[in-house]
């Protein structure tokens, strides 16, 4: 068995299975290590901060704790808002207008911090992201109030607490990369399991549908030598009683005395509703109505259903929407028009 073309295929698609889940796995790691102080805050916050320390806490930033429930005496609505505007690309107007924050000072002993909130209340504790002040804010509310009240000049903090949904991120974040990362596990698991016994793989419990795997494996394998570089045509390999076609995760089988209809398929690409292009395959259906499709060249198309028509004489060649009404609503009828047409051909 390990001799054969089939057990490198195997081991093939075992390497390929295991680099990408590694890959994914450690992509997965990776990403919550560089968003750690992140989800170290999204689990365990929001932590209690005391006035002394928020006032004394310039630079927030770099400090592992951010994500706060800060309370203030009082809270004081600024007017500014953040909008989203929708806007008309052809005449420029705008078609719909969003507020999406408000921006209010929560009153912290002497001194003024700004707080942005989806919604405008008076409440006078929030939950959010201690961060330093942006420029954008510094700019438009702080600079602006002390411009127009001179005596708030010093009064404002150098930070911000962004109220907006701090969890919202991690909620997708966790929503995305758990399942990525239990999928990597699975798979690794399965690639495991494979290389332990052979019996396992895919490729090899497709092959029992013909016999005993093994002896399977040592028939196509024999068939493929025979045939040589002839047995090649694109993607796929085929020889008188079978045809293969690998993929990145495993190879297809089909022994040709399962063939019931083969095709063309021609699919026109547009751009603009203009015709930028054209793919090809090679479609199959077989007497258990599995489909295998194989792109490739237009050429390669055509050589490879005139090799299987060649081998196997009696299929079903050609596509019309007939046929394909009756491979949906009856496709029983088809193979017993197949089985006939391959008994007069053999008689």
């Amino acid at each position: 068995m390990q001799n054969t073309g089939i057990y490198k295929h195997i081991q093939r698609s075992n390497r390929n299975l295991l680099a990408v889940n590694i890959c994914l796995v450690l992509s997965v790691i990776a990403t919550a290590g560089m968003n750690r102080r992140y989800l170290y805050n999204f689990f365990f916050g929001p932590f209690p901060i005391d006035n002394q320390t928020l006032l004394s806490n310039t630079t927030p930033d770099g400090r592992l704790q951010y994500f706060f429930k800060i309370r203030g005496s009082e809270s004081l609505n600024t007017g500014v808002q953040e909008v989203e505007r929708e806007v008309s690309k052809s005449t420029g107007e705008t078609k719909n207008e969003t507020v999406k924050a408000h921006y209010l000072a929560l009153v912290i002993e002497q001194k003024l911090l700004l707080v942005k909130t989806p919604n405008a209340n008076d409440s006078k504790e929030f939950t959010g992201a201690l961060i330093t002040l942006p420029n954008d804010a510094r700019e438009k509310i702080v600079n602006e109030a002390e411009a127009e009240f001179p005596a708030l000049r010093g009064v404002f903090l150098p930070l911000m607490l962004d109220a907006t949904n701090f969890r919202n991120s991690g909620y997708i974040g966790l929503g995305v990369g758990i399942p990525l990362f239990l999928l990597g596990v699975w798979n690794l698991f399965n690639v495991v399991k494979r290389k332990e016994n052979i019996e396992n793989h895919p490729i090899m419990n497709d092959l029992k549908r013909f016999g005993s795997p093994n002896e399977v494996a040592f028939k196509i394998d024999s068939e493929l030598q025979i045939a040589g570089d002839k047995s090649t045509i694109g993607p796929a390999q085929i020889t008188p009683s079978w045809i293969l076609r690998s993929h990145f995760f495993g190879l297809e089988i089909l022994n040709l005395n399962e063939i019931v209809w083969i095709y063309k398929s021609v699919t026109t690409h547009y751009k603009y509703f203009i015709p930028v292009g054209k793919t090809y395959a090679v479609v199959i259906y077989n007497r258990q109505g599995r489909l295998l499709e194989i792109p490739c060249k237009e050429q390669e198309v055509n050589s490879i259903i005139e090799q299987v028509i060649n081998y196997v004489p009696w299929v079903v060649a050609g596509y019309s929407q007939e046929l394909q009404d009756v491979w949906q609503k009856n496709f029983s009828q088809m193979i017993e028009f197949v089985d006939m047409k391959r008994q007069e051909i053999s008689n």
